[in-house]
């Protein structure tokens, strides 16, 4: 009987551990720099803060995500190294942003004469902890004031 409890706790246990992480929330953008310029290679670099709501740190690994703007797709966000969150806080993620600037070119004009932009990501992250990482999914749609200075 005593076997018997201790393989249900064991189990509850590890339910418990491997239970899907709650998603990360998306706070703003804090930093935009140019990695490398070219008219269809343009790589940023951009500082999203965000915030982990789990009771526990989780490990980034690997990111693939779109990014659009105003509707229009503009690039990809990659992770550039792997990266500890800690649990129940705000945190600042570097990414790498891919941009095609021949899709951002024909709403450079838009970008330039308006004080916000409807920004939308959605793609994958692999995060997880001790070892164990799964394929989690990211969607995010809302208003980002920008603020061009020419």
């Amino acid at each position: 009987m005593r076997q018997l409890y201790t393989l249900a706790l064991v189990a509850t246990l590890l339910l418990t551990a491997c239970a899907r992480p709650k998603d990360l929330i998306y706070r703003g953008v804090e930093h935009f720099g140019f990695k490398q310029s070219g008219i269809t290679n343009t790589m940023l670099t951009v500082d999203l803060k965000l915030y982990n709501p789990n009771k526990y740190a989780l490990m980034l690994k690997s990111s693939d995500v779109a990014v659009y703007i105003n509707s229009s797709h503009v690039g990809q966000a990659y992770l550039r190294d792997k990266k500890l969150i800690p649990a129940k806080d705000t945190f600042i993620l570097p990414v790498v942003l891919k941009v095609d600037l021949l899709h951002v070119i024909p709403n450079a004009l838009q970008l330039l004469t308006k004080k916000e932009i409807t920004l939308k990501l959605e793609g994958n992250i692999r995060a997880g902890r001790h070892g164990i990482f799964m394929v989690l999914p990211v969607t995010y749609e809302g208003k980002q004031k920008i603020d061009i200075k020419l």
